[in-house]
């Protein structure tokens, strides 16, 4: 037995005195233990009401991803019932998601799956990928599955250039895993409240709960891997940088995640879930049901883009912190922000394309009170102020050393599918429209916001406002706003490469930051789903292992 009292595998030769054949036994010791914990992304974990008392386990179902028939109930849920249900301290993870079955071997070793998280987070989004995963890493008879075995072939893929490993493997190099177990974990989380909380949940499970569980069993287990999806990435990124966790985690591997934030956190508070039809009336589906939800939730609000977020200019191929840009009719383009997203974008309540309209924040104050408004704006001013730009910018720039990175856009020429178009920069387009309608639902006299809108009913990709008296020199222009001219403002369809969440800006994490980087066309609701991203995943462990391995030898000389 080693000093940690781990399992490995020695074959001793010996001599049976009845016939002198030479026979092998096997003598076996505890191996390694070294968790492997999944973080989901937002909307990923499954929700129940908070219990008043603190005792009672089974509450209400708030958010269950088990299948598309345990959301239909949200498909008929609006702006009122969303802003009541998904409220952050009214939530808290619901562990009674659907699992899959484990191996009584497994169980026993690991112990229930459950135990470990999987019943935390979305059956429909990653149950499939939990249990194949689980599969590569564990055989029951303990050999290594033929899925790390192969991993000494070729790569099905192309590491970008400035990776400092190559993720190929001699067959002896995979066989070291023979010496480590590596139970497979989910850390289900509120990803209605802030990342940093989130983050120290994670750093409770990795550094008390998982080892206390080994601990009993006479196993000790110091160190995990993390592997993310999305928004899962920055929770694991301030647990490592900013909680002290860097030391007790051998490394992560992140997966699409939104590094600086994500123009389309902005168009969904504009216009609803941009997904297909079913999936944006569960998500929700205009501007209404989100703000609802978004304005009162800091970890939806982290995902809008940071300072350090850039877009492609409009004039160059340079890079630039403007990704906002309002295009009046004449031609006339504006670009924002001009000093930073939080006061130019997030907080500035007086244009119409903020992010967060003032009158969608609360939609129970259906009569537009205006003491109520503004106090509704204090609070979301609050969050943007104390949970958003200070997460922001405590983790800019800042990344686990031993990260392994894939991220999603087209390679297929200059050609993007349209599965994969991305917000990067956001762009509304205006164009005068002769109209003599009267509009239904105007601003009031109290209300707090722009009051050039004409129509607040309008949750999509439209906004509709007066027109300026100056607002071009055009003889023909200034005939028509003689008659009732208005300005109606589109949102243009998203353009530009990546996952269709993630742009290739902010998913292409420097570098020289992390270890290795990859890129492939891939959508970011289900990459993990691909065989390819798997793949990359496990080639990440098994280079994870071999420094673990290293080290562990060099300790012993």
């Amino acid at each position: 037995m080693d000093k940690n009292n781990n399992r490995q595998s020695a074959v001793f030769n010996t001599v049976l005195r009845s016939d002198e054949k030479m026979a092998k036994m096997h003598i076996e010791k505890e191996r390694k233990v070294i968790p492997i914990i999944f973080l989901p992304g937002v909307m990923g974990s499954n929700l129940k009401a908070k219990s008043e008392t603190g005792k009672n386990q089974n509450t209400k179902k708030i958010w269950c991803l088990d299948s598309a028939a345990s959301m239909a109930n949200w498909f008929f849920m609006g702006a009122k019932a969303r802003k009541i249900k998904l409220k952050p301290d009214r939530t808290e993870v619901d562990f009674r998601g659907k699992i899959s079955d484990a191996s009584e071997a497994e169980i026993q070793l690991f112990g229930d799956r459950r135990e470990r998280g999987w019943g935390s987070i979305s059956y429909l989004g990653y149950g499939e990928f939990l249990k194949i995963f689980q599969s590569y890493l564990y055989q029951p008879n303990g050999q290594l599955s033929s899925k790390l075995t192969n991993l000494i072939n070729d790569l099905p893929f192309v590491l970008d250039e400035g990776s400092k490993e190559q993720l190929i493997f001699k067959e002896n190099e995979i066989e070291i895993c023979k010496n480590y177990d590596f139970p497979l974990y989910a850390m289900g989380y509120n990803w209605l409240e802030s990342n940093a909380e989130s983050a120290e949940k994670l750093k409770t499970l990795v550094e008390e709960t998982i080892p206390k569980f080994y601990k009993k069993r006479g196993r000790v287990c110091d160190k995990v891997i993390l592997i993310t999806h999305s928004m899962g990435g920055l929770v694991a990124r301030f647990y490592t940088e900013l909680l002290g966790g860097r030391d007790k985690v051998y490394g992560v591997i992140n997966g699409v995640q939104p590094s600086t934030g994500a123009a389309a956190a902005y168009t969904r508070m504009k216009r609803g879930n941009e997904d297909d039809w079913i999936m944006a009336n569960i998500l929700g589906k205009d501007a209404a049901e989100m703000t609802a939800v978004c304005a009162q939730a800091p970890g939806p609000l982290q995902l809008l883009p940071s300072g350090e977020y850039r877009a492609k200019s409009l004039t160059s191929e340079k890079y630039v912190p403007e990704w906002l840009t309002i295009t009046t009719p004449d031609g006339k383009s504006e670009s924002f922000p001009k000093t930073n997203p939080y006061d130019d974008i997030y907080l500035n309540k007086e244009q119409w394309w903020c992010a967060c309209e003032p009158h969608l924040i609360n939609p129970l104050n259906t009569r537009y009170d205006k003491t109520t408004m503004q106090k509704d704006w204090q609070e979301y001013e609050k969050l943007i102020c104390i949970q958003v730009k200070s997460f922001h910018e405590k983790i800019a720039d800042k990344f686990h050393p031993n990260t392994y990175v894939f991220f999603g856009i087209e390679e297929s020429g200059n050609t993007i599918r349209e599965e994969l178009l991305t917000y990067e920069r956001v762009h509304w387009q205006g164009k005068f429209i002769d109209s003599s309608s009267i509009f239904a639902e105007r601003p009031p006299k109290n209300y707090i916001g722009d009051n050039n809108r004409l129509n607040l009913k309008e949750l999509n990709e439209d906004r509709t406002l007066k027109a300026n008296a100056n607002e071009s020199k055009d003889d023909n222009i200034a005939s028509l706003r003689k008659r009732s001219i208005k300005i109606k403002y589109t949102l243009k369809e998203a353009n530009d490469d990546g996952d269709s969440t993630v742009p290739k800006s902010s998913g292409e994490i420097p570098i020289e930051k992390i270890q290795v980087r990859m890129h492939i066309p891939v959508k970011h609701g289900s990459p993990y789903d691909e065989d390819i991203c798997q793949e990359f995943a496990l080639r990440a462990i098994v280079a994870i292992i071999q420094k673990v391995n290293k080290n562990e030898q060099q300790a012993k000389t």
